[in-house]
């Protein structure tokens, strides 16, 4: 890594990291495989080479559960890093069952962001997850969907798009 780059990185500070992430979501009876994934590159500082975020569900979304997204992050860097301020969005979905009596939009899900103050360490050239640093799953971001007393079958097989973002300092 050059000197630039790193003397760069010393002086910004926080650094914003953005990955924008795909995850299906099939909603209905739940399954023993559940395809709920999103991956996405992070730029650190201008550079392509940079962690990235992909996450899972642990568990099946249906009407009124909220659910954990285990999330693992790559450092390709020869430094650590700390990620702060995680925050998940819910950016666009795509409902194929949702017509005229069985709606189905972003109103019908919601986030559980995980805690303000959460610190995530992550080695140089490593990978890890929430669970694999031993953070407790009440730590990690849920999803879920909500539990309306109308006829929710729009929103079977689901799709969603999320955008995962946090801050980034070097550990030295």
């Amino acid at each position: 890594m050059n000197g630039e780059f790193r003397a760069a990185l010393k002086r910004s500070g926080p650094v914003l990291l953005i990955a924008v992430a795909l995850l299906f979501l099939f909603v209905g009876e739940p399954t023993n495989q559940w395809p709920a994934t999103g991956t996405g590159d992070v730029e650190l500082d201008g550079l392509t080479d940079s962690v990235r975020i992909e996450g899972d569900v642990v568990e099946p979304v249906s009407p009124g559960v909220m659910v954990s997204i285990d999330l693992k992050f790559t450092n390709p860097h020869d430094f650590a890093v700390a990620l702060t301020s995680l925050t998940v969005e819910l950016q666009n979905i795509n409902a194929p069952n949702a017509d005229e009596t069985h709606s189905c939009s972003l109103d019908d899900f919601a986030v559980n962001q995980a805690p303000t103050d959460l610190q995530i360490p992550l080695a140089a050239h490593a990978t890890n997850t929430l669970s694999g640093l031993g953070l407790p799953p009440e730590n990690w971001p849920r999803m879920g969907m909500h539990n309306h007393p109308a006829n929710q079958d729009g929103c079977k097989e689901a799709s969603l798009t999320l955008v995962y973002t946090a801050s980034a300092e070097r550990e030295d």
